[in-house]
């Protein structure tokens, strides 16, 4: 479950209620659309709806696959490179996303599968 929720606590609370719940013969797997319904509904979209258009348009392009070298998104941002970390920093500090060495990604679990479905 710690996995499931990338560290982020009100998933974690979310899942463990969820989880509580669940019948006997359901499994972790059998409540991650509820799981995923609550998290969209009640923090990413809020999450969202705060960011600027340019954080919008970064973590945007971070949702085909789990790690980009950062060579990669300056790549994909086109003329937009030269804000990159201006972008990354307001995001690293909201807890958006997680940066390693020269690596970025999407630090909230299934927020990559919310932008794809709600704001794409």
């Amino acid at each position: 479950m710690a996995k499931c929720t990338k560290g982020y606590a009100y998933a974690f609370q979310q899942l463990g209620v969820l989880y509580f719940k669940k019948k006997s013969e359901e499994s972790l797997s059998d409540i991650l659309p509820d799981f995923k319904t609550e998290l969209f509904a009640y923090s990413y979209e809020k999450i969202w709806e705060e960011m600027t258009e340019a954080d919008r348009f970064l973590a945007s392009l971070l949702v085909e696959k789990g790690e980009y070298k950062r060579e990669e998104v300056l790549r994909l941002m086109g003329g937009r490179a030269g804000n990159y970390s201006m972008y990354r920093d307001r995001l690293l500090k909201r807890g958006i996303l997680e940066s390693r060495q020269a690596y970025v990604s999407l630090a909230l679990p299934y927020f990559a599968d919310y932008i794809k479905e709600y704001c794409l």
